[in-house]
């Protein structure tokens, strides 16, 4: 789906050296339900994001497990039975928030249930909050205070009261680099400078599979070898029902290259730079304005083959935020021939990077090309219905609207990076 983000070891950036742009503003938490609070005492962790908890007056004898709701901890038990990246910290400090024999509070919305643990048993879906001794509260955040470590990451769920500031917080730590976003938290791996974002608002998206995308584009001036790397984001279903998409033997990003991951059905092409998540849902990626999706947004992860996080891309960017200083210069939007002119702004003197940078209309987005320079006095000129390759400096939208896509008596065309900053709008007449 459309505005991308990129995004390099722990920064929240549209590539370029650009202009300072506020966050995307957080949305109010929807109003629901009254929130719903059970007591208990900690009876077992079971990993960073689960623990057994005894719920005053639920008449059980035994410790209930506990799912953390909107937060994903690496697992205790991996593909290999060892703890995965991180896991054994997220654990660590989960067993130091909520000790045995601790109390806390479950909150929750809407009493939702998350699968169950080895053996069988209901797990429930709640925010876990530490009782504070020196406060007599329970003012202790568990989630956040696990995301603030980077010991997981956001996610969304059905009780999604809190997931803007746990996004928030995981995007903190990707700024800081700490926990899981120290490229080299699990060993060394390989050099590398990637740079990731998502198109994930895209023309067609409910109807035209693999409109939407991952871009991940090598920085660098030496071609990368991706073979045996891993993609995945908060859920367990990245690649076929599995917490990680690997990356097939021949994956190559080249010098200052970039390739392309579908989230639909294809076959794997690394000699084209070409790969498929296999989803059959159509679209998959939510848009930020899509408030039926719970909490808008999405976070993928690029990790090594010792399972580091080395990008990520992540939208609506809500810390570091940095826009490319260009801007739209002039619109023709009468005539048969309409398009966008875009330069950098005044008293720019180095060249600008543009990748990531989308423009758009009216729900209607086009992804400026990746690796795409703009210098001081040159002018990127994207046409609107005339159809071409791009190439150089000049793009094309290749829309098909009958009487041209602008409107002559007012329209709005904005620039926007994959983070979803808008940073450059142009109107005219009604707007």
């Amino acid at each position: 789906m459309g505005a991308m983000l990129l995004r390099r070891l722990g920064v929240c950036a549209a590539v370029s050296l650009g202009l300072v742009v506020p966050a995307v503003a957080l949305p109010t938490a929807q109003a629901g339900p009254t929130t719903r609070y059970q007591y208990g005492t900690v009876t077992a962790i079971s990993d960073g994001d689960t623990i057994y908890v005894d719920i005053a007056g639920d008449g059980k004898a035994v410790g209930v497990p506990i799912r953390n709701a909107d937060l994903q901890a690496t697992e205790m038990h991996g593909a290999d039975g060892r703890p995965e990246c991180g896991a054994q910290a997220a654990k660590n400090l989960m067993a130091r928030l909520t000790p045995v024999r601790s109390k806390v509070r479950l909150a929750s919305w809407y009493n939702t249930t998350s699968g169950t643990d080895p053996k069988g048993a209901t797990r429930l879906l709640r925010y876990v909050d530490a009782y504070n001794p020196s406060t007599g509260k329970y003012d202790i955040d568990v989630q956040r205070r696990v995301l603030d470590a980077g010991l997981g990451v956001w996610g969304t769920s059905t009780e999604n009261a809190r997931v803007t500031g746990y996004h928030a917080a995981t995007a903190r730590a990707m700024t800081r680099r700490v926990g899981l976003f120290n490229p080299t938290l699990c060993g060394t791996g390989p050099a590398a400078s990637v740079v990731s974002w998502i198109h994930y608002d895209a023309d067609n998206e409910a109807t035209v599979e693999n409109s939407e995308y991952i871009r991940l584009q090598n920085t660098s001036s030496r071609d990368l070898s991706i073979a045996g790397w891993h993609l995945r984001d908060a859920t367990h279903t990245m690649y076929k029902g599995g917490t990680y998409y690997r990356f097939p033997a021949g994956s190559v990003i080249r010098a200052k290259g970039v390739v392309t991951v579908f989230p639909g059905r294809g076959t794997d092409d690394p000699a084209h730079g070409r790969f498929f998540l296999q989803y059959t849902r159509k679209p998959v990626y939510p848009n930020v304005t899509n408030s039926a999706a719970g909490y808008p947004g999405h976070t993928t992860y690029l990790q090594d083959p010792r399972y580091n996080i080395r990008s990520w891309a992540d939208y609506p960017c809500l810390s570091g935020c940095r826009a490319p200083a260009v801007r739209i210069g002039a619109v023709q939007y009468r005539g048969s021939d309409e398009y966008v002119d875009i330069r950098t702004n005044p008293g720019v003197t180095t060249a600008v990077n543009l990748t990531g940078v989308e423009v758009t209309n009216d729900g209607w987005s086009k992804e400026i090309k990746p690796g795409t320079v703009l210098r001081p006095g040159q002018t990127l000129r994207v046409y609107g219905i005339r159809h071409g390759i791009d190439a150089g400096l000049a793009m094309y939208w290749n829309r098909r609207a009958a009487g041209g896509m602008f409107e002559d008596t007012g329209d709005t065309v904005q620039l926007r990076t994959a983070g979803s900053e808008v940073f450059s709008t142009y109107r005219w007449g009604r707007g």
